[in-house]
């Protein structure tokens, strides 16, 4: 996503307004970010709270105060350019995408222990959850789980955590020695 956001090709002011509420920012500071955003090219990058009451119903003094609330939450930086003082908005978009990021990875894990879940014909518990989950520590893939479920056929719960033991036991990374160029 990333890769995505730096490239381009997904829209700021868009993004901002689907998740801006993921960092506990407030619709009086959404309306001071995309103001600066809309207003900001090449040229002019930096706004002064008396230009930026201008354009909106806010007075100076408070968007002066929201806008050092996001810049003591590390959500907008202020960084010194020719002489002059231009906010930096990436951490705030840096942010956004990790919350995103970490929604998704929440998401896809839970997809599979609902798939799990279906394939034993049972609700896992949270104490099976936490046994599947150590076995993902253990470097076993979620993608490896289902390849094994469908493989060796399974069907209950116990069936599975004595094929996911038995997986780990026998691909055991191989012990390299000094002496393995002897080995040919």
């Amino acid at each position: 996503m990333f890769e995505l956001f730096n490239k381009g090709l997904i829209n700021k002011k868009s993004l901002l307004i689907l998740n801006y509420a993921k960092l506990n920012i407030t619709e009086k500071q959404l309306a001071i970010i995309l103001l600066i955003l809309e207003l900001s090219n090449d040229e002019a990058k930096s706004f002064t709270p008396s230009q930026l009451s201008e354009y909106m119903t806010m007075d100076r003094d408070a968007i002066e105060k929201e806008m050092s609330y996001l810049v003591n939450k590390n959500l907008v930086s202020i960084e010194q350019k020719n002489r002059r003082s231009v906010l930096n908005f990436t951490p705030l978009f840096t942010r956004i995408l990790i919350a995103l990021e970490e929604e998704l990875s929440k998401n896809s894990t839970q997809d599979n222990f609902d798939y799990i879940s279906k394939i034993v014909a049972q609700k896992l518990t949270t104490a099976q959850v936490d046994e599947l989950n150590e076995f993902l520590d253990k470097g076993i893939s979620q993608q490896k789980v289902k390849a094994l479920i469908i493989e060796k056929q399974i069907k209950n719960y116990p069936d599975l955590i004595k094929e996911l033991n038995l997986l780990l036991k026998t691909n055991k990374p191989l012990k390299i020695t000094k002496y393995n160029w002897l080995n040919d």
